[in-house]
């Protein structure tokens, strides 16, 4: 089981151990690298979208399936 440390994005030192492997943007099935958007928050048939870098992740990621 891998293990990561992530630090808190704020002032607090704080830091958490997550026992799942973290799932970067770029190799979600949400994100659409045309849009360098992730579709999991709107309706891509509407174009919307939330707007998200590659190198981040979210909570609600999946990893893309073996292409």
């Amino acid at each position: 089981m891998a293990e990561y440390v992530v630090e808190e994005p704020s002032d607090r030192s704080a830091s958490w151990r997550v026992h799942e492997r973290v799932v970067r943007c770029r190799d979600c099935r949400h994100y659409r690298e045309r849009i360098n958007g992730c579709v999991e928050f709107g309706d891509e048939s509407r174009g919307e979208y939330a707007n998200v870098e590659p190198d981040g992740f979210c909570a609600w990621a999946s990893r893309k399936e073996s292409e």
